[in-house]
């Protein structure tokens, strides 16, 4: 085995053969290089390195947090024991805070206890280099994915655009005549087109949520006419697939402080996922008070157990069920971070528990699967 290898910093004789007499008592082997001024401690560790350093704060050159600054500084990878009088063991841990492994009280101190820190301040400060390593190479690999999501969206989203774009001119007959099968064909090619870019969306959108870019730009606007838009297309959609959407609300208007992009994009999501798990219908409505809207979004499908409910917004995440039918697992987990950019919040339940809850008044009594509840802070005045 190696002997440690052990810089002493320490201007007191006592002390020094003190702790020179603790390790002759370990079965260690051990060789120690001493000084007692900060200085030349750090022209010591530079020219020869050491397992560890103990180091006194109060030096003819140094006293306090300066001298683990100034150590750290010139010796980063190398493990420091701080030593300490009783009188100054609050300042000790502030040092090891400021990048000392580890500290030692001289008038506590025995063989044990001071092999027992020098060991633990060694794989200390190996798990921190380890950590470092790690977290590097994360945000090397961050940026890189931000790189290639930047690339994708730009090579993805250019080509399905002009696809997208033929394929309407297409099946308006701009290039002749069509059969009505052939309508059909063109229909759902341009809805598929459409979920891709809603992907790519999603993808871009998780990026910018994790690096903390995502903007937006508020405006008052008409919450009923966001939501007509939004039931609109969507019944569109559904009806394709045999499902209706309906929506139910007051007939009054609602002006709120939105994003209309982005919160258009938030329920959409919500309702896609509704759609895909819907048997028949999906129904949204609303409802208000004095400082909230309250956005219901329901379907008539399985549900989620309720084992699955509290990890349903987590990113990649899909529950293990009838519910899950592909799809990457972005949707809900960017609708509810929008939705939370927005200072309001959301979650699901099963509408099978509805007798434990107050929907029943506002959800027909025929749809009985999950239910999605967005709440949007609101005055009178927007």
């Amino acid at each position: 085995m190696d002997p440690l290898s052990i810089l002493l910093v320490e201007d007191n004789p006592g002390d020094v053969r003190l702790l020179e007499s603790y390790l002759w008592e370990t079965s260690f082997p051990w060789k120690m290089r001493h000084t007692s001024y900060l200085e030349k401690a750090m022209q010591l560790a530079a020219s020869e390195p050491c397992d560890v350093c103990l180091l006194d704060l109060s030096l003819p050159d140094g006293f306090g947090l300066d001298t683990v600054t100034k150590m750290c500084l010139s010796c980063p990878l190398m493990p420091i024991v701080v030593m300490t009088s009783l009188n100054d063991e609050g300042l000790a841990v502030a040092a090891v805070r400021q990048g000392a492994q580890d500290y030692l009280v001289k008038n506590q101190l025995n063989s044990q206890l001071l092999i027992r820190s020098i060991r633990y301040a060694i794989e200390r400060k190996k798990s921190e280099e380890a950590l470092a390593q790690t977290v590097s190479e994360l945000r090397k690999m961050d940026a890189l994915k931000d790189k290639f999501l930047s690339v994708v969206s730009h090579d993805l989203r250019n080509p399905l655009a002009v696809i997208t774009g033929v394929l309407e001119l297409i099946g308006s007959g701009f290039y002749g005549a069509i059969t009505p099968l052939q309508h059909e064909a063109v229909k759902d090619a341009i809805q598929s087109g459409d979920r891709m870019n809603r992907l790519i969306r999603d993808l871009l959108d998780v990026s910018r949520i994790e690096a903390g870019t995502l903007v937006l730009e508020r405006h008052l606007v008409s919450l009923l006419m966001l939501l007509k838009r939004i039931v609109f297309e969507a019944d569109i959609v559904g009806r394709g697939r045999g499902i209706q959407v309906v929506g139910d609300w007051k007939p009054e208007d609602l002006m709120i402080q939105v994003d209309p992009d982005r919160m258009t994009q938030a329920i959409e999501n919500i309702v896609s996922n509704a759609l895909r798990f819907a048997s028949h219908e999906v129904q949204l409505s609303v409802t208000t008070d004095a400082n909230e809207i309250r956005i219901l979004i329901a379907d008539d499908g399985p549900g989620i157990p309720p084992s699955e409910l509290s990890k349903i917004f987590d990113r990649f995440t899909q529950a293990d069920t009838e519910r899950s039918k592909g799809g990457l697992g972005l949707g809900l987990s960017v609708a509810q971070e929008i939705i939370l950019a927005h200072g309001g919040r959301v979650w699901a339940e099963n509408l099978s528990y509805r007798l434990d809850t107050d929907l029943s008044d506002h959800i027909s009594d025929h749809i009985s699967g999950a239910c999605f509840t967005i709440v949007l802070p609101y005055t009178k005045e927007g």
